[in-house]
């Protein structure tokens, strides 16, 4: 109810700029019965904004930018936030005059605030959220995360972060503390700090995408490969993931739901390198400069690796789509030398 807009669309499975008013009625009477309750939070919004008009010359003239995001995915902030702040200091602003909205009581990605108050102003109060809130709907002072985003052909998320590593020389704009990697001890006590690797694997089994991996097994022979290469294992997982049995002391299985999400980007940013999907910690890769492997990524028209460091591999295209069966996953195989490429990179 309290949430805003989204500032990002799908519209036939593809992500377009967030609707207008006409588009949501077209939707309604295309059937779309939500937009109802969505058409008067438009409305009201709208109504509201006229009187944030005088007060955002003077946002506009102060050189101040509010960045809208999507607080309620895991992967979006970090990627959003981090790729627009990038842009906007390509365009001039300074970071302490960037505006994000992410209200700790309502927001699923408020542990990651911590990281991003290094640089840049972040609204957590929720009453002081509610009232700055109808300023994302003026356009001069507000900057929607489209470009941002990685899955449409018009994304400029790659250009954006490989134009900032070759002129900086680096991809993180928030900075960690390397006294902070320790913390990772409380979580895993015997954890290698210098030599771990990082998996995230997205099956989600509650409802079909063409992004859920399948075949968790097919992991299995890059683990092991690992392992012996001496190597600790740090696997977040979901609660309805399926478990791999790999006995190993190295091999750590954890789920993330019972993790702070800031103490996940810890885990990230220290591993040697981390191997993910097309899902949320994806967009980790944005903000950090450890290596990433993109492993079954289905969108093959835009490229989501945004480090010349990272890899990706797409999943198999089948000729047909018989029983939701468009793509098979990474074989074990191409997912392993994939692992020993990386290994190369890194040495």
């Amino acid at each position: 109810m309290f949430k805003p807009l989204n500032p990002i669309d799908v519209n036939e499975n593809q992500s377009v700029y967030s609707f207008s008013l006409f588009m949501r009625f077209v939707r309604l009477i295309n059937g779309d019965v939500k937009q109802i309750f969505l058409i008067t939070k438009h409305v009201l919004l709208k109504i509201i904004s006229v009187f944030y008009i005088i007060p955002s010359f003077f946002i506009f003239f102060l050189n101040y930018k509010f960045i809208y995001i999507n607080f309620w995915q895991i992967g979006a902030p970090p990627q959003e936030i981090g790729t627009l702040v990038k842009y906007l200091k390509f365009s001039g602003f300074k970071e302490n005059k960037i505006i994000v909205l992410n209200p700790s009581l309502i927001s699923l990605t408020a542990e990651t605030n911590k990281l991003y108050k290094k640089n840049i102003i972040v609204i957590e109060n929720f009453f002081l959220y509610l009232i700055l809130l109808p300023f994302l709907l003026i356009k001069n002072i507000t900057i929607k995360p489209y470009l941002a985003d990685s899955s449409h052909s018009l994304s400029k998320y790659n250009l954006i972060n490989k134009l900032y590593e070759t002129k900086f020389k680096n991809n993180e704009i928030f900075k960690i503390g390397n006294k902070e990697k320790q913390n990772l001890k409380k979580i895993i006590k015997d954890i290698d700090l210098k030599k771990f690797v990082v998996i995230n694997i997205r099956q989600n089994k509650n409802y079909f995408s063409y992004r859920n991996v399948v075949k968790i097994t097919n992991y299995k022979k890059s683990i092991n490969f690992l392992l012996k290469k001496k190597f600790h294992v740090v696997r977040f997982m979901n609660s309805t993931d399926e478990i791999l049995n790999i006995k190993n002391k190295n091999f750590h299985q954890l789920n993330a739901e019972k993790i702070n999400l800031y103490e996940q980007i810890l885990f990230y940013k220290f591993a040697k390198f981390s191997i993910v999907t097309q899902s949320g910690p994806a967009g980790y890769a944005s903000i950090l400069n450890t290596p990433f492997i993109l492993t079954n990524s289905i969108d093959r028209g835009t490229d989501l690796t945004p480090k010349e460091s990272d890899i990706i591999i797409y999943k198999n295209k089948n000729k047909t789509d018989k029983k939701n069966k468009l793509y098979t996953d990474n074989t074990s195989f191409q997912i392993l030398n994939s692992v020993k490429e990386m290994i190369k990179k890194i040495n």
